[in-house]
């Protein structure tokens, strides 16, 4: 996986869950992605996934964004 597709799955998360927040970077760590977003706000919200199959990707996201 490539930090682009990484960012194109979490956009799709954050549209289906109406959610206004930005993506400021993506990064891969050793075993992990870090993802950055920005709220409307201004405030960052670091999220931290780890690295998984394509297939359960958008299931990791929405859980990381629902804790």
């Amino acid at each position: 996986m490539t930090s682009s597709y990484v960012a194109q799955v979490v956009r799709n998360v954050l549209t289906e869950r109406e959610m206004p927040d930005t993506i400021v970077s993506v990064a891969a760590l050793s075993f992990s992605w870090e993802v950055v977003l920005r709220s409307p706000s201004g405030v960052e919200q670091h999220v931290i996934l780890p690295i998984t199959s394509p297939r359960t990707l958008t299931d990791t996201i929405r859980s990381a964004l629902a804790a």
